[in-house]
């Protein structure tokens, strides 16, 4: 039972954090396709959210601010690729082998970083 258990737990880790890569590909790359609540462009819908402001308005009014914002919404893309890849080659190697301090390493990891999500 418990060979299962840590086969379907490696399979679940690795899944959750190919989605977390995808997601950050998708923001990295593409942040205006990426949608957000309601259909709209997630980093229009966090701004308008946020700040009860138009994007558009910033974007005409500022739009050095609205460009640095969007640098940094796909850097924070990157760092979810990052994080997901590193987690990824933990989860396919070390604790798919049952290794103990691979179980620590991602549920800290894992936590932390979805927690912030």
């Amino acid at each position: 039972m418990k060979l299962v258990n840590h086969h379907v737990a490696w399979i679940l880790i690795l899944i959750a954090d190919a989605g977390l890569v995808a997601w950050g590909a998708m923001a990295a790359a593409l942040p205006d396709l990426l949608l957000g609540p309601g259909g709209t462009p997630i980093l229009t819908a966090g701004y308008e959210g946020f700040s009860k402001s138009s994007w558009s308005e910033l974007v005409s009014t500022a739009p050095m601010a609205a460009k640095y914002m969007v640098v940094l919404f796909r850097m924070y893309g990157v760092f979810n690729v990052v994080f997901g890849l590193m987690a990824i080659a933990i989860t396919v190697t070390a604790f798919r082998h049952g290794e103990h301090w691979a179980w620590w390493a991602l549920l800290v990891g894992n936590t932390s970083h979805w927690y912030r999500q």
